[in-house]
């Protein structure tokens, strides 16, 4: 879990400084290059990251009894108490996708005041929409993995 953090954290920083110098690169200024960066960190992405808080809870609702089935080698406990967060995950991530791609600027509306920076941020959300059911169902299927005793299969 540590390997993860730390290589997330590098990913973070790299992503920051190649993205900011990409823009540059393409004819921005160096401050709109960071305004715009900062518009896809703080709306796009906030956005995008909403889905998963709620994957979390997801997660601890299910973990316990996944680790439990697992611990008894109760197979059928096991396969239901995952099909049954799979499905609970479902509901919640591809409406949340569907409307992200579908209305992206009207959703951040709903949020964010500055007009503007929600005009920027939206075909950056429709983008990432569909990243949404992915990543959501890849950190479910970590906490799963783990649940199972399965640490090292996920890093």
């Amino acid at each position: 879990m540590t390997a993860g953090a730390m290589i997330l954290s590098l990913i973070s920083t790299l992503d920051a400084s190649f993205t900011v110098s990409l823009l540059v690169s393409s004819g921005q200024s160096a401050e709109a290059a960071t305004a715009l960066y900062g518009i896809y960190t703080g709306y796009a992405l906030t956005m995008f990251s909403f889905p998963s808080a709620l994957t979390g809870a997801v997660s601890a609702a299910t973990m316990p009894i996944i680790a439990g089935a697992a611990a008894v080698c109760d197979r059928k406990r096991l396969k239901e108490a995952f099909l049954s967060g799979m499905t609970a995950l479902a509901v919640i991530v591809f409406p949340a996708a569907a409307m992200y791609f579908a209305i992206p600027s009207g959703i951040m509306t709903l949020l964010f005041s500055r007009a503007g920076d929600v005009a920027e941020a939206a075909p950056l959300l429709r983008i990432l929409s569909a990243g949404v059911v992915l990543s959501a169902f890849s950190s479910w299927s970590v906490a799963a993995l783990q649940a199972i005793g399965k640490t090292v299969v996920e890093v």
